[in-house]
């Protein structure tokens, strides 16, 4: 099939983020994602790292990341901008949910 054969050829990974946050925390929450989103563009492997705001609602934001590959994906989760960072995401958020593709 098709997909079977996009998969060996492409180990590109996008990965989707939703976050619920409340609304005190929403201002602060942004901060966070934009000092995560102007680091990680700039890095090695990054295809795209886009923050979205939900139309519909102010609790829902999203990130939707592309890397070149898994390794740069890890080498990103190892980066002083993710680390310091992503624990005060989820710290501020209600819920974050991730998925991750491969294509």
């Amino acid at each position: 099939p098709y997909i079977a054969q996009i998969q060996n050829h492409y180990d590109m990974i996008r990965a989707n983020v939703q976050i619920i946050v409340k609304e005190e925390n929403r201002a602060e929450l942004l901060e966070v994602l934009n000092v995560l989103a102007t680091n990680s563009r700039i890095e090695a492997g990054c295809l795209a790292y886009d923050v979205y705001e939900n139309v519909s609602t102010e609790e829902k934001l999203f990130i939707f990341e592309t890397w070149e590959n898994e390794e740069f994906l890890k080498m990103h989760q190892q980066t002083s901008h993710y680390v310091s960072k992503s624990p005060q995401l989820r710290k501020l958020a209600l819920d974050v949910k991730v998925e991750k593709f491969s294509y």
